[in-house]
């Protein structure tokens, strides 16, 4: 009960205040102006934490610009133009990672800001992301353990995939099959935010203790539960995390590369 207590205050002081929240759209607001100005005719969408209230308040900002434009020559015209506006501290041009992104941090509100051109992705997570949270069985239970083990990954460096650490969406989805294969909660024997820190606790056993990396792989649906699958037949022996895409069975993806 203690615990419970504990995780409780504790997710109400992280939760960003309405002021904070009105931030963030101000930066927002403050880019698209920019962005609108460049590309006649684009969309600006946030995705990620933001888009779907996950957010802590040290996260950053996720926004996809659609456009007409190849996606590196439109960063680089977003580059030039951001320069010009003088609205940011910050402006790192990462063309040679999977996703090319243009990293900025904006010099009023202080939040970093990470744009990518015409990548669907994101805005298709965000969907299947509020599906999760919106679920009957593990809706109630996933946002508040996912805000914890966020904080808890980002306080010990583990939260980027590039440094070796697992992203929010591999973290989402390791919590939603927690979470629908927890016969107690199936059985509606227990109440999930009643008892977060049990579960809490019963997370980190099953995947710091009894989950076998070598042999299965986790996944998980919105309507059809979640379930294990033989690694063996996707992957050469070894001790990755590996995770079925939900939006995609036939993707597969580890967060150790």
């Amino acid at each position: 009960d203690r615990l419970n207590q504990e995780i409780d205050d504790y997710l109400q002081y992280m939760s960003p205040s309405q002021e904070e929240h009105q931030l963030r759209i101000w930066a927002l607001e403050r880019l698209e102006q920019v962005v609108s100005k460049t590309f006649p005719g684009s969309e600006t969408k946030v995705f990620g934490s933001f888009a779907t209230k996950l957010y802590l308040p040290s996260s950053d900002l996720d926004v996809v610009v659609l456009a007409q434009v190849d996606n590196k020559i439109g960063l680089r015209r977003l580059h030039k133009a951001l320069e010009k506006a003088d609205i940011m501290s910050r402006i790192e041009l990462i063309l040679g990672a999977k996703v090319p992104i243009l990293k900025v941090v904006d010099s009023l509100t202080n939040f970093r800001i990470d744009i990518s051109f015409n990548s669907q992705n994101g805005l298709e997570t965000v969907e299947i992301v509020n599906k999760f949270l919106n679920d009957s069985v593990c809706g109630e239970g996933l946002r508040s353990l996912m805000l914890i083990l966020k904080q808890f990954l980002s306080q010990r460096h583990l939260n980027e995939v590039y440094t070796g650490g697992i992203s929010s969406y591999s973290l989402l989805l390791m919590i939603a099959s927690f979470l629908k294969l927890h016969p107690k909660i199936q059985t509606r024997e227990i109440v999930a935010h009643e008892n977060l820190g049990v579960l809490l606790i019963e997370f980190f056993e099953l995947y710091g203790l009894y989950f076998n990396y070598n042999r299965v792989g986790i996944a998980v649906d919105v309507k059809k539960g979640a379930w294990y699958f033989k690694k063996s037949h996707y992957f050469p022996p070894g001790d990755r995390l590996c995770i079925m895409d939900p939006q995609d069975r036939c993707r597969l993806f580890d967060d150790s590369k």
